[in-house]
C-alpha cells in the first residue's frame, strides 16, 4: 500500500500593543478612534505601536511516528510510560481509528493486540488519528479493593520527519513579516481580551497549510480568522506564495 506523505502545519499569527517595540507599525490614530476597537486614549499623544509575532508548528500536539507501528503487538510497543504494572485485571481495549470521515472500532481482551487491531493500526495513513481506550480494574490504595477505571490516549500519525522551511525558521519569519506588517488594517482586526486586567488587543489569527510531497504549500484554509476578509486573504495568499519547503519523509 502507497502512503502519500504529508506535513499539516499552523500558522499562528498574533498582535500585540506595546510602546516603543522596535520595526513596528504606527497605529493610525484616527481610523481607530473612528472604528472604536482598541478604545485607547486618544486625547493624548502615546507611543503604543503594533506588532506581530509568529509561529509556525505542527497542527498535531500528540504524534505517533508510523514507522513504529510496524511489527507492534502490544499496547505498551507504542504507548510510552504505559502503566502495564499497576492494571489489575483487564475488561477490555478499544481502539478507534479515524481516516477523513471513516471510523473503525476495533476491540480486545487485553493489552495483547488481535491480529485484526494490529492490521489496523499498520494500514493507517499519515494524519489518521488512533484512539486507544483501556477499561481495566485497578486496587484502591486506601480500601484496597478493585476498582473500574479507564485510560484513554490519542495519536495522529505522521512520518518520522517533518517538513522543513528550506532556509531555516529565522528565514520563514523574516518572509512573513516584510511581506504582512505594513498591509495589516488594525483597526479591522476583531479583538480579544487577555491577562487579568483584561486588556484589549487585536487578534489572533491561525491559518492551517499542507505542506506536499513537492514540498509546495497546499490546501490553506482558515482555522480561526482575524475578523478582517482581507487580513485573512493577506495571510492566506502569503502560505500559498511562501518559498518551497524540504518535504516531510520516513527517512
Amino acid at each position: 500500500m502507497n502512503f502519500k506523505i504529508k506535513f499539516i502545519a499552523k500558522l499562528a499569527f498574533t498582535f500585540f500593543i506595546f510602546g516603543c517595540v522596535s520595526k513596528a507599525q504606527e497605529i493610525n490614530k484616527t481610523e481607530v478612534k473612528e472604528n472604536n476597537i482598541l478604545g485607547l486614549d486618544l486625547t493624548k499623544d502615546t507611543d503604543e505601536k503594533l506588532t506581530v509575532f509568529y509561529s509556525v508548528r505542527s497542527r498535531f500536539i500528540k504524534t505517533l511516528v508510523k514507522e513504529k507501528l510496524q511489527g507492534v503487538k502490544k499496547l505498551d510497543d507504542f504507548i510510552e510510560y504505559y502503566p502495564v504494572n499497576w492494571i489489575e485485571k483487564y475488561d477490555s481495549v478499544v481502539l478507534v481509528a479515524y481516516e477523513g470521515n471513516n471510523k473503525k472500532s476495533l476491540a480486545s481482551k487485553n493489552n495483547n493486540l488481535s491480529t485484526s487491531q494490529i492490521s489496523m493500526l499498520q494500514s493507517l495513513d499519515y494524519s489518521s488519528r488512533i484512539e486507544v481506550n483501556v477499561f481495566f480494574k485497578e486496587t484502591n490504595t486506601i480500601n484496597k479493593k478493585l476498582e473500574s477505571s479507564h485510560m484513554e490516549r490519542s495519536f495522529t500519525i505522521v512520518p518520522k520527519y517533518s517538513a522543513e522551511y528550506i532556509k531555516k525558521e529565522e528565514a520563514l519569519i523574516d518572509y512573513l513579516t516584510k511581506n504582512s506588517e505594513d498591509k495589516i488594517n488594525l483597526t479591522k482586526v476583531a479583538t480579544i481580551k487577555v491577562g487579568p486586567d483584561s486588556i484589549v488587543i487585536p487578534g489572533p489569527l491561525n491559518v492551517l497549510f499542507v505542506v506536499n510531497e513537492q514540498g509546495i504549500t497546499d490546501n490553506v484554509r482558515m482555522e480561526r480568522t482575524s475578523g478582517d476578509i482581507e487580513t485573512d486573504e493577506l495571510f492566506q495568499q502569503l502560505i500559498r506564495d511562501m518559498p518551497q519547503w524540504k518535504p516531510a519523509r520516513d527517512s
